[in-house]
């Protein structure tokens, strides 16, 4: 049965793929697209959530390495929330824009390309990193700086694995 606490999403796509593209997804309470293992192509999507206290999330992320490019995330608690990837999966996020959310990006593993992500007007502006990098990783510019731990938190870290090198581009911000 369903639990009152349980938010399902405008769309779920799990252990499979799909191509969503050119579209607007909008006032869904909760989350709006839930990929699950998925390696999904999302591309020039409008995410336009019912504001910070209704929708949690435009796009979760949990495993799988699917594409998100140049689409519009608004009005969510979490633009794009992303957790729990195997060491082989590498999510490709770039050249989105997010505004009017609580938090732009927050991800719980940093094995994440992210690159030319612009957003505005978020409570936290910002790509919220957590844990360690698990694999030979470049962290890209985007306009958005990237934050390690969560304000006004501190003490926050992100690891490098032994073996394993993390190059930051010129011009990064964290």
């Amino acid at each position: 049965g369903r639990r009152d606490d349980e938010e399902f999403p405008a769309i779920l796509v799990k252990d499979s793929s799909i191509t969503f593209a050119s579209s607007t997804l909008e006032n869904y309470n909760g989350r709006g697209l839930k990929l699950v293992n998925s390696s999904s192509a999302i591309e020039e999507v409008n995410f336009l959530g019912s504001g910070i206290n209704i929708s949690t999330v435009g796009i979760e992320i949990e495993g799988g390495s699917p594409i998100v490019k140049n689409s519009e995330i608004k009005n969510n608690r979490n633009g794009i929330y992303m957790e729990l990837f195997a060491e082989e999966d590498l999510p490709v996020i770039e050249g989105n824009n997010l505004e009017d959310n609580e938090k732009a990006i927050y991800t719980l593993s940093p094995n994440v390309i992210l690159k030319s992500n612009r957003g505005e007007n978020n409570q936290i502006n910002g790509i919220l990193l957590f844990s360690n990098v698990s694999q030979n990783l470049t962290w890209f510019k985007n306009e958005l700086p990237y934050i390690i731990g969560e304000p006004p938190l501190t003490g926050g870290i992100v690891g490098v694995d032994l073996d394993r090198t993390l190059t930051i581009e010129p011009g990064v911000r964290i």
